[in-house]
């Protein structure tokens, strides 16, 4: 699990995780990113291309049981 993820869901550090695959999953049409300043908005604008790659690798679909 990526460590951006882990933190944002309050999974602890090296926790033990099952992971299985979803045979059927609706297919994404698309991922819409809304920054928030300024200065966001011209980061996202420079660095585009590398915020793609980075958000479709870290992309996950995930089921928290409580």
């Amino acid at each position: 699990v990526a460590q951006q993820l882990a933190e944002s869901i309050g999974l602890p550090s090296h926790a033990k995780v099952q992971v299985r695959a979803i045979a059927t999953l609706p297919r994404a049409t698309g991922v819409t990113i809304e920054p928030v300043s300024e200065d966001d908005w011209e980061v996202l604008e420079l660095n585009s291309e590398f915020a793609e790659e980075t958000i479709l690798k870290q992309a996950s679909a995930i089921n928290l049981r409580t």
